[in-house]
């Protein structure tokens, strides 16, 4: 467990990179390290990071190496040019490739697809996104796919502008929160799905549902859901 890190007081560092868009230096270990002879990943492991692009003409301005942020680092940011995987937080940046997220993203701008295996409470993501876990907040530009089958899947927030696929297999999903302002699909639910909250402004689809497996409890929804025969009604005052 980092304290400085819980804390706010962990040391704030600058990596410089050069004009090939990779650190100028192998780091100290202890904060951060690259490895020239194998140039796989730039790897972050306690502290709170940026990038510095090279001043140089025609420089590039992303990361070109992979980015591996660990439990105890924190990226507040910089462009990545490549594959990140954050096991620690992500407040912030810009990623241009695929990111796999076992940490948390507060913030930041996901141009490719993401695939989220913990904490999502913010950040843009312009292409689609594979939720495992939790999302709490944050604007959903393309289709979001919810997995729920080791643990639970939970939505608690965010504003999703396409659709949204339930898929689940021996754990729950559960829906409490958010905008959402297309399609919400049941795809394969075979474990308890839970909708408490939200607002729904197309049409919610879980007619393939197991009914002993479905509970609307709450939100709101300018078109009925369409829910499997023998479901008990939707409660007053949940449709627009």
């Amino acid at each position: 467990r980092d304290l400085d890190a819980e804390n706010g007081t962990a040391e704030s560092i600058t990596i410089q990179l050069n004009a090939e868009g990779k650190p100028e230096s192998e780091g100290d270990s202890e904060h951060w390290a690259y490895d020239y002879s194998t140039s796989f990943s730039l790897n972050l492991r306690q502290g709170t990071f940026t990038l510095q692009p090279s001043s140089e003409p025609g420089a590039e301005s992303a990361l070109q190496t992979d980015l591996d942020i660990r439990e105890d680092a924190e990226f507040n940011g910089g462009t990545v040019g490549r594959v990140t995987n954050n096991h620690g937080t992500i407040s912030d940046g810009t990623f241009q490739r695929e990111a796999y997220n076992w940490g948390t993203i507060s913030d930041g701008i996901f141009q490719q697809p993401v695939d989220n295996r913990k904490t999502i409470s913010g950040g843009s993501f312009q292409k689609p996104v594979n939720n495992y876990k939790t999302i709490s907040g944050g604007t959903f530009e393309e289709a979001v796919e919810v997995y729920a089958a080791s643990g639970n899947a939970t939505i608690e927030g965010g504003t999703f502008e396409k659709s949204m696929a339930l898929m689940n297999d021996g754990a729950s999903i559960i829906i409490s929160d958010g905008l959402f302002n297309g399609a919400v699909v049941d795809e394969g639910c075979r474990a308890p799905l839970s909708i408490s909250g939200g607002l729904f402004t197309k049409a919610v689809d879980v007619s393939i549902t197991d009914p002993s497996n479905l509970q609307i409890t709450g939100g709101y929804f300018v078109n009925k859901p369409i829910v499997p025969e023998g479901s008990g009604p939707v409660p007053a005052g949940t449709k627009l």
